[in-house]
Parts: C-alpha cells; sequence; structure tokens
C-alpha cells in the first residue's frame, strides 16, 4: 500500500495543483450507483455562483486569487487520462457520419488525447482536434487524417464553413457556452452537424457499486467543479442555439481490471481536487475496500457508462 501511496503523491503534489481548504457545498438527490450523490446548486460562503459553463472555474476559498482552469486540471494527469480514460462506442460515431450532410471535414473540439478524433477519423476525410491542454496535445494518438492544435474553444484559426460536422466529447461543460456557440456557427457550414456526448455515473453491479459510493465517491462529493453539474444532467440544462437532431440512447461498455478502474477515478476532477486537499490514502483505502467484492485484482469485468448525446443542425 505504501508503495502505490508514494507513486500517488508524488502524481498530484505539484505546486501548480491545489484543492479549496474549504470546497463548494453540493446538494441533491442521488444520481447513480457509481457517481456522486448530488448535484452541485450552489455555493457557501457567501461566494458568487460559478457558472457551469466557464473555461476556468475559481475556488471560493481561495477568494479567487487562483484559478484553476481546465489545461492545469487534466493537463498535469494526461498520460493516465490517455490510458484509463473509457472509450467511446462505434455506435456514436455510425451516428454522427450518418448525420453529417458531408464527409470532409470535421472539427473534435476539447479533444483530450485524441479518442473521439481517431473514431472521427475512420469517416471523414480530415479531422482537426484541438485541445486548451498542451499536455493533452502531446500525448494524442497520431492518426494519418487528424491534425493536433493547441487552440481554446471559443477562438480558433479556423476558416469560416470550415466544417461538416463539430463534434465535443465529454467537455462541453468547460467551455464559455455563448462564445463557443458562436464560434461553432462561425465554422460550422450551413447544414453541418454539432454533437456533444458526455457521461456520468458507471456501473458494474450492485454490491461493488455500493462500496465505490461509500469509500470514494461520498469523499469526494465536496470536491466537484461546479460546471460538472451540467454533464451530470446530460445536458438538458444546456441553453442549444441550433435545430435539434434525435440521438440514440447509447452506452460505453469497458471490461476493466481494479487497477484499470481505479485509473480511471483518478482522471476525474473531483477525485484529483481532493488528492491535493486531503492526499492519496484514501483512493488506496477505497481500492482496497472494494478488491473483495470485485473478486481479486486480476478479475476484469464490465464496466457499463450511459453516454448522453446532444446533437443539432445548423440553419
Amino acid at each position: 500500500m505504501q508503495h502505490r501511496v508514494e507513486e500517488l503523491r508524488m502524481d498530484f503534489e505539484r505546486p501548480a495543483f491545489r484543492a479549496p481548504r474549504h470546497p463548494p457545498e453540493l446538494r441533491g438527490p442521488q444520481q447513480g450507483c457509481c457517481g456522486p450523490r448530488g448535484v452541485l446548486l450552489r455555493l457557501q460562503r457567501g461566494a458568487a455562483p460559478i457558472a457551469g459553463t466557464a473555461t476556468a472555474f475559481r475556488l471560493p476559498s481561495l477568494k479567487n486569487e487562483i484559478a484553476l482552469n481546465f489545461s492545469t486540471l487534466f493537463g498535469e494527469g494526461a498520460d493516465r487520462y490517455a490510458a484509463a480514460r473509457p472509450l467511446y462506442p462505434k455506435a456514436l460515431f455510425d451516428y454522427i457520419a450518418t448525420q453529417s450532410p458531408r464527409r470532409l471535414a470535421a472539427w473534435d473540439c476539447g479533444t483530450g488525447n485524441g479518442q473521439a478524433a481517431i473514431g472521427l477519423a475512420g469517416y471523414f476525410e480530415r479531422v482537426e482536434a484541438t485541445d486548451i491542454s498542451a499536455e493533452q496535445i502531446a500525448r494524442a494518438f497520431a492518426h494519418p487524417r487528424v491534425r493536433y492544435g493547441v487552440q481554446p474553444a471559443e477562438t480558433t484559426d479556423f476558416a469560416d464553413a470550415q466544417f461538416d460536422v463539430v463534434n465535443v466529447g465529454q467537455a462541453l461543460h468547460w467551455f464559455e457556452l455563448d462564445a463557443f456557440w458562436a464560434e461553432v456557427r462561425r465554422v460550422l457550414k450551413p447544414g453541418g452537424l454539432f454533437v456533444a456526448s458526455g457521461y456520468r455515473w458507471s456501473q458494474v453491479e450492485p454490491g461493488i457499486d455500493a462500496v465505490i459510493q461509500r469509500e470514494l465517491l461520498d469523499l469526494i462529493l465536496p470536491y466537484w467543479p461546479q460546471n460538472n453539474r451540467l454533464v451530470w444532467n446530460g445536458y438538458r440544462d444546456v441553453t442549444f442555439p441550433f435545430e435539434r437532431v434525435s440521438a440514440p440512447a447509447l452506452e460505453m461498455v469497458n471490461f476493466w481490471n481494479l487497477d484499470q478502474l481505479f485509473d480511471y477515478f483518478l482522471t476525474w476532477s473531483g477525485t484529483r481536487l481532493a488528492i491535493a486537499e486531503l492526499g492519496p490514502e484514501f483512493v488506496e483505502r477505497a481500492r482496497q475496500a472494494v478488491a473483495g467484492p470485485w473478486g481479486g485484482a486480476a478479475v476484469k469485468r464490465a464496466v457499463v457508462t450511459p453516454l448522453a448525446v446532444l446533437a443539432g443542425r445548423r440553419n
């Protein structure tokens, strides 16, 4: 245990990464067996509400002196992120290709390590994939039809009406949406398709889910950035400026062992912020608690994650 804890401590003890001393309060009904029990509704201690559509969030306990932005939060864990995030289902890219008026050019915005970009490249002649994190882009998956670049979602150097499709995977809740919608309208061709997908809580089986909830998720609950409430609600609260297109109900299924599952948990912003405040020991305690019902570290189990899809067409 000590060796694993020290590895986690080395990952997260960095001067640029700090968690709130008094984290935002979360309230709300239980959302699922492998996820936090609440939706972030408001911040305590007199802090102004934090917009759920921001590229950077400010921590009220630090009196807005320090901003933890998207690139810092996920860039520092880029290697683990690339290895541990669940894979998007082929059905998502089949849907995008079927709905797209043409298959010439696609923009994958907030690409991270390029998981969705690689999927799009199987259908489109050219994919531009951008992220605000240079660390993520440096570790992105190479593909001859994908070109990566470091750019903010809200302001790019792309030409007007350049893309048939704009795709966002698990990132829309981090954007300044008013500015982003204007940029999408500018770079998307008339009749072009916009798609955003996001996932919330995974399920393994009820007994395992209950242990994960008790030993890990309840503890990190107060540390989730407010931005996450948009994806927790399946992007239903987003003011959407395009003509909606019906989208299928999809899910991601990954067969993981215990280490792979906890590597995924370590990519969560809530987990990273909790570790920065509390230290990494609670993660290893949770892992040991889950190991019993899991059936052994080498056992692989199906981890099922529902995928919400928001789609629309530019007039």
